[in-house]
C-alpha cells in the first residue's frame, strides 16, 4: 500500500517496518505539534498509532480535537507514550465515548505506555496493537514524533533494527 500524501503536505510518512501480525505497513511521520495530528493523511482506510509527544503543554481542547479529527480519519487503536501519555489516552478515551453510535462505528482500542522505554512501546506497538476486529485490510500502523527531533532519530534507529533482524519483526 502506498502512503498517500496530497500536494504541498509537509508531514511525509516514511515505511519503517511491517507488523508481526496481520503484515501491515508501519509508517514514521514527525509533527511540530499536537494540532499538527489533524493535517495528517492516513495511508489506509483505518490505522492503528502511536503517539510519542511530551503531552504535558497539550490542552484538553488540542488534544480533543486532533483525536476527533483522527476518528474521521479511521483510527481504531492508539497508544500513548511520553510525560502525561495518561492524561492524553484518557481524553482520546472520552473522545470515542462521546461519538455518536450508528451501530457501524469500529470499535476503538487504547494504551498508555508511560512506564515503557521508547524502544518497548515500539516493540509493543509493532508486535502486540491488534485491532479488535483483527481485519488488516487496508490497516496500517503510524508511529508519530510530535516536536522532537531526538525521538525521529530514536524511532528511525530500531526501526532499521528490524530490517536487519536485530528485532523479532522484519521489514
Amino acid at each position: 500500500m502506498a502512503c498517500a500524501q496530497s500536494a504541498g503536505e509537509s508531514n511525509a510518512m516514511t515505511k519503517i517496518g511491517t507488523s508481526l501480525e496481520g503484515n501491515c505497513p508501519i509508517y514514521h511521520v514527525s509533527v511540530s505539534s499536537l494540532t499538527a495530528l489533524s493535517a495528517l493523511s492516513i495511508p489506509g482506510t483505518r490505522a492503528a498509532f502511536l503517539i510519542a509527544a511530551n503531552f504535558v503543554n497539550g490542552s484538553t481542547e488540542e488534544i480533543s480535537t486532533s483525536a476527533n479529527t483522527l476518528f474521521s480519519k479511521g483510527l481504531i487503536y492508539a497508544c500513548m507514550w511520553g510525560p502525561d501519555c495518561e492524561r492524553a489516552h484518557d481524553i482520546l478515551d472520552e473522545v470515542y465515548v462521546s461519538q455518536e453510535d450508528d451501530g457501524h462505528r469500529e470499535l476503538f482500542m487504547s494504551t498508555w505506555n508511560a512506564r515503557q522505554t521508547l524502544n518497548e512501546a515500539l516493540e509493543f506497538f509493532r508486535d502486540h496493537a491488534l485491532p479488535a476486529n483483527l481485519n488488516f485490510e487496508d490497516l496500517c500502523y503510524v508511529v508519530v514524533t510530535v516536536a522532537s527531533p531526538s525521538w525521529d532519530e530514536e524511532v528511525l534507529g530500531i526501526s532499521r533494527g528490524w530490517a536487519s533482524g536485530s528485532g523479532r519483526g522484519q521489514q
